[in-house]
């Protein structure tokens, strides 16, 4: 199922935002932690939003999973996600600092495949604003949610 078509199951279920937002999750964080995800300040974010209004999607080529196709990243949590190891860093750096945007990103990863499939894209969603971000985010943690999305 394409992100998008998820997305469009949230709304036509007919959650109750204040309950949803109510009935999330407390470990969160937790959850966003054991993804690898660092969460960016707010200003961050806004200012990143304020620029372009986008948020992005991973599509694991290898791994397909609807829910973790969800979740929405700025592409300043993309770049934090896909940031070189230490390794790495000594030799690609520079070019990892000229990234400007998620095609930058793309190129980058498929450079950095030599040659080999790159099993990761990206799938662009438009935002209104940081509190969208954030509400579609914490709906696919709520407990009420997953369950609804796991049974249909």
């Amino acid at each position: 199922m394409r992100t998008l078509d998820l997305l469009n199951k949230v709304v036509k279920l007919g959650f109750d935002r204040e309950k949803a937002l109510a009935d999330i999750d407390a470990s969160l964080d937790e959850i966003i932690g054991a993804e690898n995800r660092k969460p960016i300040t707010e200003e961050e974010i806004s200012e990143e939003l304020a620029n372009d209004m986008k948020a992005y999607t991973i599509i694991d080529k290898n791994e397909r999973n609807a829910q973790s196709e969800c979740v929405l990243y700025t592409f300043k949590e993309l770049k934090e996600l896909f940031k070189p190891e230490e390794e790495e860093a000594v030799t690609n750096w520079e070019e990892w600092e000229k990234l400007q945007d998620v095609d930058d990103l793309q190129a980058y990863l498929i450079k950095s495949y030599d040659g080999m499939a790159c099993p990761y894209s990206f799938e662009t969603v438009e935002v209104e604003s940081l509190e969208q971000l954030q509400r579609m985010n914490e709906y696919l943690y709520s407990n009420e949610l997953k369950e609804e999305l796991l049974n249909n």
